[in-house]
């Protein structure tokens, strides 16, 4: 169990305790309480159980119906809870962690809408800052299930922040209460750079994935642009669970970009679809395992005609004439046609020149670049090209001059050389096969 974890379980232990330490004033209401606790450390819930409803009808106090609500959670009462934590906010609203055991419940009661009002309220106390106890936890509990005899503690992140930024965090509980595995949804900043820079996601709207971590392993189980509802991800962690669902491609498919209301009037619509459609043509072949090489050949140089008769009649396709997807898309076509590197290096000579106006994509004309260097056998500037060379391991092409290459890199909006290679190293080689 890793250092951060033990410190958020023993915060949201102690806090559950704190209730335990007051005592019924009568003497026989103590005794009865006392017992009702110690069978709760016993796990021994269902025994508690009528103690502290009758405790509850006879001596109500907060920590009565504190115990009571989890002793009626933990045996799946959860009609019973819900009362309790109704009862305990009645005699104390100032615990904001009733407001977490009421999101819980109304969870576990499929009552959504009751939920989601919880939890907004619970947000905004945080974010007001007048709760000083509350304003210095990072995260709060919002669901506790057992799926599949696994049990499940969620934690969700106030302020997802961090170069992570995880937002919900399903984490795994065995017997002695330490963490097995988890599974996370976060937005991590690598990946929506390199995802930027190759069209996968607008600059407004981030990507996020749903990920598996146990020791050494981490699988992606989703990939959503934007970031999904806690009800959207859910069913799919459900399944993660106990290993029945498949893992996600950790490049997502090209995210379609819709123009800005104001530039629509200025968009070439015909000339839009046409390069959509065949940027849509260019991805799917290269997701298509039963095409052989020539086949995939042949299609290139389809595309790279229709292309090329385009650029006849409208020029270069700019960001303002088409917009972001389809100059993507045809930026793709050029750099696939590998059998035609005179056409390839006239329209790198068409991009460059628009480059200043800010009608083209800078990382594309970086890629096409670095493409053509390397074909030619010269040294790459940005370090886009390269080769598995083991399992999980990409190396670049040589480069022209490695102590300027991250430079050259940010001058075309595109991340760190390092960062590129961790990503390319698990997209590209994650199945490497030796030559030999």
């Amino acid at each position: 169990m890793t250092q951060g974890f033990t410190r958020i379980l023993s915060l949201l232990m102690v806090s559950l305790a704190l209730p335990l330490i007051s005592a019924a004033t009568e003497t026989n209401a103590q005794a009865k309480f006392a017992s009702a606790a110690a069978l709760l450390q016993a796990h021994k819930a269902a025994e508690a159980l009528p103690i502290l409803e009758e405790l509850g009808r006879s001596n109500p106090s907060p920590s009565v119906f504190w115990n009571l609500g989890l002793s009626a959670a933990e045996v799946g009462n959860h009609a019973v809870a819900l009362q309790a934590w109704r009862a305990y906010r009645a005699l104390d609203a100032s615990n904001w962690q009733v407001r977490a055991k009421l999101i819980q419940t109304h969870q576990a009661l499929g009552d959504l809408q009751a939920r989601d009002q919880e939890r907004t309220d619970l947000i905004a106390l945080w974010q007001a800052g007048t709760d000083k106890s509350l304003s210095a936890q990072p995260i709060f509990c919002r669901e506790q299930f057992i799926h599949e005899g696994r049990k499940v503690m969620v934690l969700e992140y106030f302020r997802p922040s961090g170069p992570n930024a995880v937002v919900y965090s399903f984490m795994v509980i065995n017997e002695s209460g330490q963490q097995d595995f988890k599974i996370s949804l976060g937005s991590y900043e690598q990946i929506n750079q390199i995802a930027l820079e190759l069209g996968q996601r607008p600059k407004d709207q981030r990507l996020y994935h749903l990920d598996l971590y146990r020791p050494a392993v981490h699988e992606t189980h989703g990939m959503y642009l934007g970031q999904p509802g806690y009800d959207v991800i859910r069913p799919t962690v459900l399944e993660v669970l106990p290993g029945k669902h498949q893992q996600t491609p950790k490049v997502p498919a090209p995210v379609p970009v819709p123009a800005p209301a104001e530039e629509l009037t200025r968009i070439n619509l015909p000339l839009q679809k046409t390069l959509l459609n065949l940027r849509q043509i260019d991805q799917s072949s290269l997701r298509e395992k039963k095409l052989s090489p020539e086949q995939l050949a042949e299609i290139f140089r389809m595309n790279q005609s229709q292309l090329s008769e385009l650029v006849k009649q409208h020029g270069w396709p700019t960001l303002t004439a088409v917009g972001n997807d389809a100059a993507q898309g045809a930026w793709l076509i050029v750099q696939h046609a590998d059998h035609d590197r005179n056409w390839q290096r006239e329209m790198l000579g068409l991009m460059e020149a628009l480059l200043a106006q800010g009608e083209v994509r800078k990382p594309d004309v970086a890629y096409l670049r670095d493409r053509l260097d390397v074909a030619d056998k010269q040294r790459q500037r940005f370090g886009t090209q390269g080769k598995c060379i083991g399992k999980n391991i990409w190396q670049p092409f040589e480069l022209a001059d490695a102590s300027q290459v991250d430079d050259w890199r940010k001058s075309m909006e595109m991340t760190s050389l390092k960062a590129y290679v961790d990503r390319a190293s698990t997209i590209l080689c994650g199945k490497f096969e030796s030559a030999q």
